[in-house]
């Protein structure tokens, strides 16, 4: 009878020792999944940030890109260019933020758009 218990003891032994492995390796894996989600949170973080500064530009870009949209069209590209210096300056003297260098191409048009103008 002892011999019986013995290898019940050591079944169950055996059994909290494969537990106490799989609890061993799902918390290497979880402080691995941790550690990555450290570094995703300085990103997070200064992309956090930048959004809001987009935000806080928006008014201003969308100002410039709806003028351009509506005069520009006409005009040879030196022209645009004067156009948009002065709208960034009256921007400016109204306190109306905005990015100093908009690529209004690019946000108007689509990347696959402006690849195939470059070709043709």
């Amino acid at each position: 009878r002892s011999g019986s218990c013995t290898m019940m003891r050591c079944g169950r032994r055996k059994d909290l020792e494969n537990d106490a492995d799989t609890c061993k390796r799902r918390m290497v894996a979880a402080k691995t999944l941790i550690d990555g989600l450290g570094g995703e949170k300085v990103r997070w973080t200064e992309q956090s940030k930048e959004f809001k500064a987009q935000i806080e530009r928006l008014a201003g870009d969308v100002l410039m890109a709806t003028g351009f949209l509506s005069y520009c069209g006409p005009f040879n590209q030196e022209y645009r260019q004067l156009l948009l210096r002065n709208w960034q300056s009256e921007n400016k003297s109204r306190s109306i933020p905005y990015t100093h260098n908009l690529d209004l191409i690019s946000m108007l048009a689509e990347k696959t758009t402006i690849a195939e103008w470059n070709l043709q």
